[in-house]
C-alpha cells in the first residue's frame, strides 16, 4: 500500500485551497493504484468527511508527527505556501513540514506551488537549503521557477506545471442559475452579467469602502452585478455589507457553497472580476471571461499564463476602467473564449507531468 500525506492550506474554508486538495486529491486516486491518502488539515473531522480520506490536525505537534511518521511520499501541494509577504509563519510552517519528513527519510514532493515571493534573506537561505534537499518541485508557472532559480535551486530539480484547479470539470449552470435565483437581489436573465470575487480585507476603511460603493453605482445602469465567497469567513464581512446597503440591487451570495455549485455560479456569469486568483481559474474553467484585479504578483502571473493582462491594483479599481474592460472583452467574446479554452487545455495536458513524477518517487 503506497500512502501519501498532503501538506497545504486546507481545513479553513478558503474554496480555492479546498479545490486545490480536490483535485490533488482525484489525481493520485487516478494514478496510483493501492494508495493511502492522509491530509494535514484544521479541521480534520470535515476533510474526512469531506473527500474519504484520513485526517490529521495540522496544529497538533504529535498528530503532524504521526502523519509524517506514518507516510512515503509527502506532497507539499498547491496554494502560495512558501512566501512570506501575507503572513510571517507561513512559509517556516510549510518548510518545517518538509524538513521533518526528510529528516524522517520520506520523499518529498513540491506540488505545483506558486513560489513567493519571499522578501527576508534568512527565509531565502532557509527555503534553499531544505528545497535543495527533496526529491522534486513543481511549479504552476514559469515566475515560480525563475523566483525559485534566484534563491539558487537547479533547473533539473523544477519543472513548471499549472495550478491544480485548472484540471476540474466544468460543471453544469444549470444548478447555479437556481442558487442565484435563492440568493439575495433579483436575477434578470436578460441582462449581462458581471461575477465580483473580492476581498474583505480591502475595503476595511470607509475610505475604500465608500469607493467601491461610487464603482458599483455607476456599473449597476449597464450590467447585473453579482458577489461571491471564496475565503467564506474572510469574504462574508464585504458581502453582509453590501447586501445591507444595497438590499435586492445586487445578487449576493452568503451561503457557503462547495465546489462544484460554485463552479456553476461562476458560468451563469459573462465577466468574473477576481481578486482572488482561484475565482480566475474557475472562471477559466468555466470559459467565462475573467478580469485580474491584482493584490499579489500570483494575479498578474496567473493573468500572463492566459495571455492577458491585469488590469490594475485594487486600490486603483474603478468604473471607468472595469467598463472599459468589460466593453472590450464582449465586443470580440468569442474569439476570447476560443483562446482561454486553449490555454486552459494546454494547462490540463500540463498537469499529467505530476502524476509521472509522482509514480517515480513511488517506485
Amino acid at each position: 500500500m503506497n500512502k501519501i500525506l498532503i501538506s497545504g492550506y486546507y481545513g479553513f474554508n478558503n474554496l480555492g485551497d479546498e479545490a486545490i486538495l480536490e483535485t490533488i486529491i482525484g489525481r493520485i486516486r487516478h494514478t496510483v493504484d493501492a494508495v493511502d491518502i492522509s491530509v494535514l488539515s484544521a479541521t480534520p473531522e470535515r476533510t474526512e468527511k469531506n473527500y474519504q480520506v484520513r485526517a490529521y490536525d495540522r496544529k497538533r505537534i504529535p498528530s503532524v508527527l504521526k502523519a509524517l511518521w506514518n507516510c512515503d511520499v509527502l506532497i507539499s501541494g498547491g496554494g502560495s505556501l512558501l512566501q512570506d509577504v501575507t503572513s510571517k509563519l507561513s512559509i517556516k510552517y510549510y518548510l518545517a513540514i518538509i524538513l521533518l519528513a526528510k529528516l524522517m527519510g520520506k520523499k518529498v514532493m513540491v506540488y505545483s506551488q506558486g513560489i513567493g515571493p519571499i522578501r527576508k534573506e534568512r527565509n531565502r537561505f532557509i527555503t534553499r537549503v531544505i528545497l535543495s534537499h527533496v526529491d522534486c518541485i513543481t511549479v504552476r508557472e514559469e515566475n515560480s521557477k525563475t523566483d525559485l532559480r534566484e534563491l539558487g535551486l537547479t533547473d533539473k530539480l523544477i519543472g513548471v506545471t499549472a495550478d491544480p484547479v485548472i484540471d476540474l470539470s466544468p460543471a453544469d449552470q444549470t444548478k447555479g442559475l437556481a442558487l442565484l435565483k435563492q440568493s439575495s437581489g433579483k436575477w434578470q436573465d436578460d441582462k449581462i452579467t458581471v461575477g465580483f470575487a473580492l476581498r474583505s480585507k480591502d475595503f476595511q476603511t470607509e475610505g475604500d469602502y465608500n469607493h467601491l460603493k461610487a464603482t458599483i453605482n455607476s456599473l449597476l445602469p449597464h450590467y447585473q452585478l453579482a458577489f461571491i465567497p471564496f475565503h467564506y469567513n474572510e469574504d462574508l464581512q464585504i458581502l453582509k455589507r453590501l447586501e445591507s446597503d444595497y438590499g435586492d440591487r445586487l445578487i449576493i451570495v452568503t451561503e457557503r457553497f462547495g465546489t462544484s455549485e460554485i463552479l456553476g455560479i461562476i458560468g451563469c456569469f459573462d465577466v468574473l472580476v477576481g481578486v482572488r486568483l482561484h475565482s480566475l481559474i474557475f472562471a477559466a474553467v468555466q470559459n467565462v471571461l475573467p478580469i485580474g484585479v491584482s493584490y499579489d504578483p500570483k494575479i498578474d502571473y496567473f493573468m500572463e499564463t492566459l495571455g492577458m493582462n491585469t488590469l490594475c491594483e485594487v486600490s486603483e479599481m474603478t468604473a471607468e476602467a472595469l467598463q472599459s474592460e468589460i466593453e472590450r472583452l464582449l465586443k470580440d467574446k468569442e474569439k476570447y473564449k476560443d483562446t482561454l479554452r486553449g490555454v486552459v487545455d494546454t494547462l490540463k495536458h500540463k498537469i499529467d507531468d505530476n502524476d509521472r513524477l509522482l509514480l517515480n518517487l513511488l517506485k
